[in-house]
């Protein structure tokens, strides 16, 4: 493939990746990620491609992060304790790590309502966090 396709397919990905921010459960971020490795492995890294590349994976990160920090906050305006919020965070952290993207959406909601479940031993309660 010539570089012009292969530019025009993996920024279509990035595209992509960058409309599925607002769709919960798709790896926007890994799409995003990939492509630019991508690019950067078959087209070739030019003079600052590793630095760009470098402020994509920071950016991509930061966006992990503040997904993270505001399902917690969500958790906690529904009514979530705080032990219950940082398991959450931290059952995402782990999920992100072992799943990726779905594990860290997994491991939020999962870790939350079982600490919330061990809580109140109620199903309903624990959901409404």
């Amino acid at each position: 493939m010539t570089d012009i396709v292969i530019t025009i397919l993996l920024g279509l990905a990035m595209l992509i990746g960058l409309a599925t921010t607002i769709i919960p459960a798709i790896p926007d971020l890994g799409l995003i990620l990939i492509s630019a490795l991508g690019y950067g492995l078959l087209v070739g890294w030019g003079e600052n491609g590793w630095w760009l590349f470098t402020i994509i994976v920071v950016l991509g990160l930061a966006g992990q992060a503040a997904e993270m920090v505001l399902s917690g906050m969500g958790a906690r305006r529904g009514g979530a304790s705080w032990l219950s919020t940082f398991g959450g965070l931290a059952a995402g952290v782990i999920g992100l790590f072992v799943f990726g993207p779905l594990g860290l959406i997994a491991g939020l909601l999962l870790g939350t309502f079982l600490l919330e479940f061990a809580r109140h031993k109620n199903a309903d309660e624990a959901m409404r966090a």
